[in-house]
This record gives C-alpha cells, sequence and structure tokens, in this order.
C-alpha cells in the first residue's frame, strides 16, 4: 500500500511539474534568435601573441589573454576564428608559439598543448608535472627547438627545477627531463635558448656577484655536452647581455671606473676581447637588443646598444674584434625589436609622444630606412596608453619588408595598424572584465520633452498659454509626423520594421512605449567606461582615465532620464583598495558619456573612504545626493549643499560595514550631516572567513504583504529592509571538518534574525536576496555536488503593523524560518533574479552556468513550504511535492544553444511592459536577452492573426449597419400599418 502511494506521488510530481513548465516555458523558435538578444565575443586581456610563420604574410593572429584563453583572430578585420578557454587549474599561460605542429601553448603550472592552427582542435595535451606538486613546480621559459620532419620539433621547457623536453609530432608525446642540482631563481636570471643546427640547448644562469653559468645539453639525450662559468661580479640583470652566432656571449660592465663591452666564448668562459665604452663615445648601456628569436642560428654578429636619452648604437662582431657600426638618436624612444626574416635582419624602433605612435624599421647592417618603413599612428581617444608592440615582419616585392603592429594599451585595447597609418582593426578587450554594470531608460523624443516641460511649467503658466502651448506643440507633432511618413514612402521602409526588433520601432538612442530599449552603462577593472546600445550591442561612447586603474570602480546613478528638463546623471568613485592611494571621483552624463573630474570635490576628506551610498530622497531637481563615510567616521555629503544637508536630517539613516579580511561586521547611525556613531558590532568566529554577503536591493517593488493559505487566511511575509544575509567559510579546508555559516542580522539594531551552519560545506557561494527570501548556493563537500538552499522568512497569520515597518518595533514572536535544499546538476558561476516595474510577475532565478549556460526557472520550484508528501491544502495552494533535484528542461535556457564562457555577473532590469524583463549577462562573453517569467500577457504575439481580427471587425460594423438599416425599414412598415 505505501509502495502504491509513493508511485502515485511520484507520478503526481512528475505530471505537476511537466504542467508547470508547459506554462511557465519560454521557448524560442529558430526565427526569434537574434531579434531580441545579441551575444558579443571577448578573449580578455592580450598578453602573448604569436604571428603565423608558415605563410609570407600572416592571415591570423595568436594570443593568449589573462583570461586564460588561446585564440586566432583574423588579422583583416579582427574578427574571432576560434576560441579555447583554458581552466584556471592548469595556471596562468605562460608560452604560446606557432610551428608546423600547430599553436603551443603551456601554462605556469606545467600542461602543454597543441592546437590545430585553422580550426583549434586540440591535437593532444600532457601534464609536465604529472607527478610533482603546484608548489614545488613553476615553469619559467618555454622555447621550441625546430628539427626534420623525421624527428619532429622539440618542446624545450625550463622550470625551477628541471628541464623538460617532449616532442610534438607524436600523438603521445615522449617527454624526457634532466633534474637541477638545487632550485634555480626567477624568470629574470634565467635564459633559454635553443640551437637548432647543432640540436642543442642553452641554459644561462644570472648568479649575483659570481657571474654567469652557461650550461650546454643534447637536445636528444638531455646529456650536459659543456659547461662554464663566466666570471664576473657585478652583473645584476640579463638585459645587458646578448647571444651571438659562434657560441659568443657580449655582456657589459656598467661600473663607473669599468665601463666596458666583454666578448666571450660561453663553451669555455674565456674572455676572447674587450673594450671600452669611451672608445665608441657610449656611456652607461641599458640593455643590449639582439634579434628576438630563442634560436641562436638566427643570431648574427650585429647588435645593438641602447644607451642615453633615446639613443642607439650599432655594434658589430667581425672575428673577435668588436666595431662600431652607425649611431642613431630616437626623441620618446619606448621599445626596441629585432627581428630576422630570410636574410633581412631589421630593427622596429616605437617612439610614443603622448597619443602619437611612430614605428620606424632600420635594417640593422646599413643602418637606413625610408617613409616606406615607417608607421605614423594616433591613437585614438580614450584608448589608453600602449604597454605592448609586436610586429609581424614580411617579405614585399617592392621593399625589403613590409610589417605591421600589434598594440595593447593600458585599458586592455588591441589595435593592429599598418603602413602608413592605416588602423586595420580594433578590439575592446577591457569589456571581458566588467565590474558594474547599470540599465538606463533613454531619453524621450522631442515631442515627448515638451509635453513633459508642459507640465513642468503649469504651476507657473496661466491656462490660456498652457493651451495656445499645446495646440502648438501638437500642431508641430503633426507636422512631423507627415515628415516622417513621407520620407519612408521615398525609403520605400514605411511598412518595414525600424529595427530588428518588432517591439521597438523608435529610431535611435531615444525611448520607445514599451521601454525595452536601454543604454547599458558598464565600468571595467581596467578604467574604462562603456556605453553599450541595449539593441544590437554596440560602443555609443567609451571613456578611460588612468586614474581609475587597479581601483575599485562604484557607479552611483544620482538622476535618471525621467526628470526632463534635468539631464541624468551619474558617480563614478574609485577607491584604492590598499587606502594608500587618494580617491577619484567622477561626474558622468550616462547617455551621451560626457564627464567631468569631480576629483578636487573630495579635497576635504583626510581619512579613507568607508562606505559610500546614495541618499534614499533627491533633493528639488530630482537629485539623489551621495553619502561618503570615511574612517574617522566623518560624514561627506556630494553635492553638498544646504538642501542636501536638510534632506540629510530628515532621515534616520543607517549604514553597516562588512570587512571580510578581520570579520568584522558593524553599523553605524546617522542623525547629523557631520559624524556618524557607533551602533553595534559583531565579529564572526576566528575559524571562519567571510565569502559573500548581501542586502535587498533599494526600491524594490514588492506585489503583496503575503501569501494565501488553504484555509482562507494569509501567510504575512516578514519584510524587513534592513535584513543583510553574511556567509562565512571555515578556514579549515579538510573534507570532514570544512563547513558554512549563515546569518541573517538586522543591520539597524544588530539582532540575529536567523543562523545555520552547512557541515562538510564549502564555496564557492553565490546568493540572491530579495522580499522575504534568500536563496544560495555552496558545494557539498563529503558529496561532491552542488546544492541550492531556500530560505524564506514569514510574520505568521498575524500582521504586526500593516502601515510602515521599524526594526526597533518589539515583536512578540520572532519571525518563523522555512528553509529547503536542492541538488542542483552543474556548476554555478552567478545567480540573478528577474525584475518587473510593478513586481507583480512571478520572480524567474537566473543562473550562469559554468558550462556556458543562462538558465532561468521559476522560484516556484525553490518553495521550502514544498512537503515530501502532499496533502490537500498543498495541492490546492499550487504547491508541487518535494523532489531533491532541481529540473533542468532545455527550454528554459535563456542563451539557447549559445556557449557563454566565464558568466561572472547578471544584471537585470525592468520594462515599462510587466512581463518582462531585461537580462545583461556579463563575463568573457556578453549577452542581452528579456525573459517572461509569465510569459507575455500584455502584448499580443508576433503571430497573431491581425488580417483576420480586421476582417471579423469590419464584417461586424458592415453587419451592424445593415441591420440598423433592415430595423429602420421595418419600424417604418410597422408604422404604416
Amino acid at each position: 500500500m505505501m509502495l502504491k502511494k509513493s508511485a502515485m506521488n511520484r507520478y503526481l510530481y512528475v505530471c505537476v511539474v511537466s504542467a508547470l513548465f508547459f506554462v511557465l516555458s519560454n521557448a524560442l523558435y529558430v526565427d526569434q534568435i537574434g531579434k531580441y538578444d545579441w551575444t558579443k565575443n571577448l578573449i580578455g586581456k592580450v598578453e602573448l601573441v604569436a604571428f603565423d610563420s608558415s605563410v609570407s604574410i600572416s592571415k591570423n593572429v595568436f594570443v593568449a589573454t589573462d583570461k586564460n584563453v588561446v585564440a586566432s583572430i583574423s588579422a583583416k578585420n579582427g574578427n574571432i576564428n576560434w576560441r579555447r578557454t583554458l581552466a584556471f587549474n592548469d595556471g596562468k599561460i605562460k608560452s604560446l608559439n606557432h610551428v608546423r605542429d600547430g599553436i603551443v601553448s603551456v601554462t605556469e603550472a606545467g600542461v602543454a598543448r597543441v592546437f590545430e592552427a585553422s580550426s583549434g582542435v586540440t591535437k593532444w595535451d600532457v601534464n609536465l608535472a604529472a607527478s610533482k606538486t603546484e608548489e614545488e613546480f613553476l615553469v619559467h621559459q618555454v622555447a621550441v627547438l625546430e628539427q626534420s620532419y623525421t624527428e619532429g620539433n622539440l618542446l624545450v621547457v625550463l622550470t625551477n627545477t628541471e628541464i623538460i623536453t617532449a616532442s610534438l609530432s607524436k600523438h603521445h608525446p615522449k617527454v624526457k627531463s634532466v633534474a637541477f642540482d638545487q632550485d634555480i631563481s626567477g624568470a629574470e636570471y634565467n635564459k633559454l635558448l635553443i640551437d637548432s643546427q647543432s640540436s642543442q640547448i642553452l641554459h644561462f644562469q644570472l648568479e649575483l656577484r659570481r657571474g654567469i653559468s652557461v650550461t650546454v645539453y643534447d637536445a636528444k639525450q638531455l646529456e650536459i655536452i659543456s659547461q662554464a662559468n663566466v666570471q664576473n661580479d657585478w652583473l645584476a640583470t640579463l638585459d645587458t647581455v646578448a647571444v651571438l652566432e659562434g657560441n659568443q656571449l657580449l655582456y657589459s660592465c656598467n661600473e663607473p671606473e669599468s665601463e666596458m663591452l666583454y666578448l666571450v666564448d660561453f663553451t669555455s668562459g674565456k674572455v676572447l676581447n674587450s673594450v671600452r665604452l669611451e672608445l665608441f663615445d657610449i656611456e652607461s648601456v641599458a640593455s643590449i637588443v639582439s634579434v628576438s628569436n630563442k634560436d641562436v642560428t638566427t643570431h648574427g654578429p650585429n647588435v645593438l646598444l641602447l644607451h642615453g636619452q633615446g639613443k642607439v648604437s650599432h655594434i658589430k662582431v667581425d672575428d673577435g674584434d668588436v666595431k662600431i657600426g652607425w649611431k642613431k638618436e630616437l626623441k620618446s624612444l619606448r621599445e626596441v625589436v629585432t627581428k630576422q626574416l630570410g636574410s633581412e635582419e631589421y630593427s622596429f624602433f616605437t617612439s610614443i609622444d603622448n597619443q602619437d605612435v611612430t614605428i620606424t624599421a632600420m635594417s640593422v647592417k646599413t643602418g637606413l630606412t625610408d617613409d616606406s618603413l615607417t608607421i605614423r599612428y594616433q591613437l585614438p581617444a580614450n584608448t589608453g596608453e600602449i604597454s605592448s608592440i609586436h610586429i609581424n615582419m614580411f617579405l614585399k616585392r617592392t621593399t625589403p619588408i613590409g610589417f605591421r603592429a600589434l598594440l595593447t594599451t593600458t585599458a586592455d585595447t588591441v589595435l593592429l595598424v599598418a603602413h602608413p597609418n592605416r588602423l586595420a582593426w580594433q578590439r575592446d578587450e577591457s569589456l571581458a572584465s566588467i565590474s558594474s554594470a547599470n540599465m538606463l531608460d533613454l531619453p524621450l523624443s522631442d515631442g515627448d520633452a515638451g509635453i513633459e516641460a508642459e507640465f513642468e511649467e503649469a504651476e507657473r503658466t496661466s491656462v490660456p498659454d498652457m493651451f495656445a502651448k499645446r495646440v502648438k506643440a501638437q500642431a508641430s507633432q503633426v507636422v512631423s509626423f507627415f515628415k516622417q511618413m513621407a520620407k519612408e514612402l521615398d525609403e520605400g521602409t514605411l511598412f518595414k520594421h525600424k529595427t530588428r526588433d518588432p517591439l521597438i520601432q523608435v529610431e535611435g538612442l531615444t525611448r520607445d512605449p514599451f521601454s525595452l530599449h536601454k543604454m547599458i552603462v558598464v565600468v571595467t577593472k581596467a578604467g574604462s567606461l562603456f556605453g553599450i546600445d541595449s539593441l544590437n550591442g554596440e560602443v555609443v561612447w567609451r571613456y578611460y582615465s588612468s586614474l581609475l586603474t587597479d581601483r575599485d570602480i562604484h557607479l552611483y546613478v544620482q538622476r535618471t532620464t525621467a526628470h526632463f528638463p534635468h539631464p541624468p546623471q551619474a558617480l563614478i568613485l574609485g577607491l584604492d583598495p590598499q587606502q594608500q592611494l587618494n580617491p577619484v571621483l567622477l561626474e558622468l552624463n550616462p547617455i551621451t558619456g560626457e564627464v567631468e573630474d569631480k576629483t578636487d570635490v573630495l579635497g576635504g576628506i583626510k581619512s579613507a573612504i568607508m562606505q559610500a551610498t546614495l541618499l534614499p530622497n533627491p533633493d528639488s531637481s530630482h537629485l539623489r545626493p551621495l553619502l561618503l563615510l570615511d574612517t574617522d567616521l566623518n560624514v561627506h555629503l556630494i553635492p553638498k549643499t544646504a538642501e542636501t544637508e536638510s534632506v540629510l536630517k530628515q532621515l534616520n539613516l543607517y549604514l553597516y560595514d562588512i570587512n571580510s579580511l578581520t570579520g568584522l561586521i558593524r553599523s553605524f547611525s546617522i542623525k547629523s550631516s557631520n559624524v556618524a556613531k557607533p551602533t553595534w558590532s559583531v565579529t564572526v568566529p576566528n575559524t571562519h572567513r567571510i565569502i559573500q554577503f548581501g542586502g535587498k536591493p533599494s526600491g524594490e517593488k514588492i506585489d503583496s504583504l503575503g501569501r494565501p493559505l488553504a484555509d482562507r487566511s494569509v501567510l504575512f511575509k516578514y519584510l524587513n529592509p534592513n535584513v543583510v544575509a553574511v556567509l562565512s567559510e571555515s578556514l579549515e579546508q579538510n573534507v570532514d571538518r570544512c563547513s558554512l555559516m549563515l546569518f541573517l542580522i538586522d543591520a539597524v539594531t544588530g539582532q540575529m534574525i536567523h543562523s545555520i551552519v552547512h557541515k562538510r560545506s564549502q564555496g564557492p557561494v553565490h546568493l540572491v536576496h530579495s522580499e522575504n527570501w534568500l536563496l544560495y548556493s555552496y558545494r557539498n563537500a563529503k558529496l561532491r555536488r552542488i546544492e541550492v538552499s531556500a530560505l524564506e522568512m514569514y510574520e505568521g497569520k498575524t500582521q504586526f503593523n500593516s502601515t510602515s515597518f521599524s526594526s526597533f518595533h518589539v515583536r512578540p514572536n520572532p519571525p518563523t524560518i522555512l528553509q529547503q535544499a536542492y541538488i542542483f546538476p552543474y556548476g554555478i558561476s552567478s545567480i540573478g533574479v528577474s525584475k518587473t516595474e510593478k513586481g507583480i510577475t512571478s520572480r524567474q532565478i537566473l543562473f550562469g552556468l559554468k558550462k556556458g549556460s543562462l538558465f532561468g526557472i521559476p522560484r516556484k520550484l525553490f518553495d521550502p513550504r514544498r512537503s515530501l508528501h502532499p496533502n490537500e491544502k498543498h495541492r490546492e495552494e499550487g504547491i508541487m511535492p518535494y523532489s531533491p533535484e532541481v529540473p533542468v528542461p532545455p527550454e528554459l535556457f535563456l542563451s539557447y544553444n549559445l556557449t557563454l564562457e566565464q558568466i561572472d555577473g547578471i544584471y537585470c532590469a525592468p520594462s515599462a511592459l510587466e512581463s518582462t524583463s531585461l537580462v545583461f549577462t556579463t563575463g568573457l562573453d556578453l549577452f542581452f536577452t528579456r525573459t517572461q517569467p509569465s510569459k507575455m500577457f500584455d502584448v499580443l504575439k508576433e503571430d497573431f492573426d491581425h488580417m483576420f481580427i480586421g476582417a471579423v471587425l469590419i464584417g461586424l460594423f458592415i453587419a451592424a449597419l445593415v441591420t440598423r438599416r433592415l430595423s429602420q425599414v421595418k419600424q417604418l412598415n410597422k408604422s404604416w400599418r
């Protein structure tokens, strides 16, 4: 009997869940892809670059980024050909090379991979540190020894403990290694070179106050061929050391009394020649530049000495003699790179003067150049300063060589420029590291703005004047309407959609009736600000400030576009995480991108800023002042006026501060405009550290104060806007001893509302906090799975105060806490929740999955009142039976078949349609879409048969006329009887 009842419950659960998804599913048709959503694929900050060496002119650029991405970019237009994301557990990508076998990447942890250059398919991968721990293994440098096709190329890796080789041509590469007697120092004191002609590996190690140790290995057997020590006690860097042909080493001594150039045979350590620098009229050498290739067979007898302010001297070694060639002096010299291709050897000099970049190619042998070998390019505004330059040199018919330059900037912008000053393409890769985003309504059209202006002037204008203005405004609108119709008739676009979105038929950056068209303002970790058009993902404006680099950047929208004629306004606050640099404050128009530096307003702040928040009440110009609290508990207002100070005095304001490092949680009371007073503090146990916290969104719309029960009573929600959720993780990471602790604290009084311990659980933790519920995810370490815990707070069946809420009111009973956990089948990288204008529509929980998808599921599935054995009351209330596994139907994937890499943020905004919420997802990819958790109930569907309903209405109208006429005739005939 019990088995039959259990089977019936399971059957009931399947039916209810299927019906729920059938009703709430928001599936997408194929022809709708790209109408309501868009995707922008990114790669991250470019750190390593390799050009295709198999052809004369590289058609593709291969890059490795800080997001552990290996990608191929078209050199023609900058589009991504393919992209592969590597696991962060493998360590940062240390090396990237293009060889005939494909693209070779090696990470710091020793994971080597070979990708097919055309498609990005992984040919093979191998863990070079399989038998070692991460603490004792670290990759310093990598080189590829090119050999014959039968032997196959050889990957050579220099680590802190050994030299490792791996054959590239084999599907299962054979790995060899030779260990050092002791761990070597950092990469800056070591240089790894190879000799493809002699099949040798060269290791140069700088030992301070002892000299340079040179070890030559046989590449096939990894046996030591020779070992020598170049004695000197002054050399402090390998920048002034160059390896030349014929086993020769050239280095400089910059000691004040003995500035010399030494030529040494590095196989024996014997000094072949020494020359005083003063004979060449050269002062202290900053660096020696030779061919930027790790194969010494390409190193000729020529080097360049960089000295003084932009001075370059050519040195040639001829049969043991050190001779000087040509000399040059270049202004604003930034970087020198020497490239060798065939018999041609050229040096590329980069000079930067403000935003003007000049790259000159000069023959190393002759020192000659001309305009055909010079690129002069002016960096676009707000792209930052040049951080690295990568040269692609190729042979040409008209001139000896040609070249292109790949530039990366401090704003994470990537540009490819060619002769004479042509920009091939540009990519804004700082969008891959967005720290915060906000979606704002666009401004009104001119006609709507005129109507708004009438209401603004209503109190100061007489009725006849208002009537005259209204007639004039509407006449102007009629004229504008017919002009627009005439224009569309001429262009043939009258009966076509103005945009690709059928619900947005207003062109330009103008608010549409449904408020679906937004301006997305994003702030990046690189210090850039962007205004993105939500309709197509295009960048409308950008701004970059070096003052914002390496700071915690916060965006505060003080005034939106809803208050015409006042322009929208936002503040950008940049704080130093170490609290050593002064804060930066910028005033921004989020629609136009106009920025004004307001840092001087912060001149009166002597201590570090601890907290910043917008006041809930605006001033007479609809501007919400920004309140700053420093570590000395002084209060500062921006802007500081008599009106804003009076706004603050009218408020009974409390701020809370959570220090994740110390575990201290405290609150402050602000009852005057000068100073804050501490009210309470609490510290998490010293065995834990705070990893996540979150309060409720300010100004949140709540549709209902309770939920109806089966007995016709109401279970009232505990709607405390001051509740803060704090999650801490144990320092102990052992599976049996790790734990998570959740605290629900009233930020005003410090009252502990609820606390719970999740044993054998650990982070990462993601949470969303809204209304009377909290939802957070964590990892169950014992069972090795992701779990989602849902928590709801209720006052009970009697509401304590139905008009207002105060944390100081003494309640007869504490709130009732209901909590339940669920098993989630995928890894979670971010959690969000949908928002609508009135809060009437059912909420949808949005999950950013580690597998690269955006998944939306009704919050109803996380109802903690779901029972394992439901009764009639549960069924009447529409509560589904409890099942621990969260179902993942494919129709609820908002990203359908797209792959969104490394999702780290989900931002939602309401539209004027109550059914629709706008969703913006950040990460390595940007994705924008909209969702209807309760389906679109306030707009007719696209497939609605307008022709049929029109024909029906016309038919009814005609029938009404005919019937009326017949009725009149009948009545007339009746009257004549």
